[in-house]
């Protein structure tokens, strides 16, 4: 919940965009500690048991669960933003889809509380089923987010939230915040992109709630 962030692209990209003369002062983004102190206190109460941090170490940044966001749907626009970290890839403390969905509605509630004019937007970053992709999966998955059905996004055992399908769990967050929310989500596109004939790829979805 610092301010500034610096949000790099990933990888190859990055080094490919610096070595044609981007400066990282271009990746520099401005945050918003006044919501994220409301945010963390909120979730206290909830019950969360939240860390966080307001700098970052020299060499590191955001990265591209972040910088997705910024350059292909902020278009570069410095926004303030107040980033969410969420632990799907790392044992033995993930939370389960369950309890994703509890902090939904709980960041949703802090939120809303917030007393401020200022629009808020809440935005899931993540792929659906990888790195071996199963549609049937991830059409549960959108059916149940367009559905408002906690019991369909909590099914599914812990055993599947795994490598990259675990990034599910982002949208289930999501999910759990716009439960009450009157606005329908719309599903804009759902492509299932294969690698392999062995079934390796990335269920890709992108949705919004109007």
């Amino acid at each position: 919940w610092g301010d500034p962030m610096l949000v790099l692209p990933f990888g190859r990209q990055w080094k490919e965009a610096h070595a044609a003369g981007v400066s990282e002062a271009e990746h520099v983004y401005p945050g918003q500690p006044e919501l994220g102190h409301h945010v963390i206190g909120c979730l206290n109460e909830a019950e969360f048991d939240v860390a966080h941090s307001r700098t970052l170490a020299p060499g590191q940044s955001l990265g591209h669960t972040f910088d997705f966001v910024c350059r292909r749907i902020m278009r570069g626009a410095r926004v303030p933003q107040l980033p969410v970290l969420l632990n799907t890839y790392y044992a033995p403390n993930r939370p389960s889809a369950t309890r994703c969905y509890a902090l939904g509605r709980a960041l949703r509630q802090a939120v809303d509380s917030w007393e401020s004019d200022l629009t808020v937007a809440l935005i899931a970053s993540g792929g659906l089923t990888h790195t071996v992709l199963d549609q049937s999966m991830d059409q549960a998955i959108l059916e149940g987010m367009r559905n408002r059905d906690e019991r369909a996004l909590t099914r599914f055992p812990e055993s599947v939230f795994v490598d990259g399908t675990s990034e599910i769990k982002a949208w289930i967050v999501l999910a759990g915040a716009m439960e009450a929310d009157p606005r329908e989500m719309q599903l804009i596109d759902y492509v299932p992109c294969y690698r392999s004939v062995a079934g390796t790829g990335c269920g890709m979805g992108f949705a919004y709630w109007e």
